[in-house]
């Protein structure tokens, strides 16, 4: 303590040295000072990495000490003692949530179950959908806390059941029998567990609420193997147009599809065209670019998807088209033109990059110059 007094600007480098040396009666001054001067608030400092004794007394803390008591867990975490955890874990904030996740991720299970769903309980739900595999770490303490029938709101306790449920077959059929609103969230810790996916309802799904399926079904089509009905989507699309299920169609790069949504690009409901110029984007291919060039050049107000999409697929025999676009006047085709150009590695785009980089809208001159930088 007296050493950290007297060491004035020195202060901080005294005390990362204090607590590098191990315990010793000046721990709780040191951690103060430390506190005061460290600016990286995500990471631990390295003079705490090998101090697991420390662990329980910085959970006790509520500000980024507590962070750090988290991140030490995790890297020592036959060191961590569990009582500490999960007392932190009722009163902690979404400050530490990185941390929090990292230290669950490692530690054991014994007594953990009650504090861990009464702590993902807490959290929104745009938070708690990246816990899946926290989740499925833990699932025997969850199941175990769950079975005697803790309260929990609404319909967390399925969405719960599904995040940890092992056999696939159970998990989509409790998947079909929830609450649509319920389901939304439960959707998210299935998303990389394909044999899951694969069981689900998705063309039902998506014919009753493509507004709420189709971002799904976009996000796993792969994993949920959604090639393998191509053609009933492709039906289901031209039977009743969405721009879900234009967006899907060019995920799935379904050629098949090239002329509905070249249809659509050139003559569709106009809330629809821009998805379709973006999935002919995504399915590329010479068909594919030539539609299109064609849009492009009719003009606005669709020039500037078709040429956003274009930039997706082109090849070099398309960058001819972006030269041209360099004096195009939507500033918006303009900054598309630089950023194909700028891939392009074609040293003839250079000139037009130069110019790009005179342009008199900020965002696109500091583009082309970006791109000049590294070409």
């Amino acid at each position: 303590m007296e050493i950290l007094g007297a060491a004035g600007d020195a202060a901080h480098p005294a005390a990362r040295c204090l607590l590098t040396f191990g315990p010793n009666g000046a721990d709780a001054a040191a951690l103060a000072e430390l506190v005061r001067g460290w600016q990286d608030h995500a990471t631990l400092p390295a003079c705490l990495r090998q101090r697991h004794d420390l662990i329980a007394p910085l959970l006790t803390y509520g500000d980024r000490r507590r962070g750090w008591g988290f991140r030490l867990a995790a890297m020592h975490p036959a060191e961590a003692p569990l009582d500490a955890v999960t007392a932190a874990l009722s009163n902690s904030s979404l400050d530490h949530m990185d941390a929090i996740a990292e230290a669950l991720l490692a530690v054991g299970d014994e007594g953990l179950g009650p504090r861990l769903v009464e702590f993902f309980a807490r959290l929104p739900a745009s938070v708690r959908s990246a816990w899946g595999p926290l989740l499925r770490r833990h699932r025997a303490a969850i199941q175990q806390t769950l079975s005697r029938g803790r309260p929990m709101p609404g319909p967390l306790a399925s969405v719960l059941a599904v995040a940890i449920e092992e056999d696939p077959e159970r998990a989509a059929q409790a998947l079909e029998r929830m609450d649509p609103a319920a389901r939304r969230e439960a959707l998210h810790y299935v998303s990389d567990r394909p044999e899951v996916l694969k069981r689900l309802p998705w063309l039902a799904w998506l014919g009753q609420d493509p507004d709420t399926y189709g971002a799904y079904a976009v996000a796993v089509a792969e994993h949920a193997d959604l090639h393998a009905v191509a053609d009933r989507l492709r039906a289901q699309a031209q039977r009743r147009p969405h721009r879900e299920l234009l967006r899907l169609l060019g995920r799935l790069q379904d050629r098949d599809s090239l002329p509905f949504l070249e249809a659509v690009a050139r003559a569709g409901r106009p809330d629809l065209r821009p998805f379709a110029l973006g999935a002919l984007g995504a399915i590329g291919g010479s068909d594919a670019c030539r539609i299109l060039k064609d849009v492009a050049a009719t003009g606005a107000p669709f020039d500037r998807y078709a040429y956003r999409a274009l930039a997706e697929c082109c090849t070099t025999r398309d960058l001819t088209t972006f030269r041209d676009a360099a004096g195009h006047i939507d500033w918006h085709v303009r900054m598309t033109a630089a950023d194909a150009l700028g891939r392009s590695g074609d040293p003839r785009d250079v000139t037009a990059l130069g110019k790009l980089a005179a342009d008199p809208v900020a965002a696109v001159a500091e583009r082309a110059r970006a791109h000049l930088a590294v070409a």
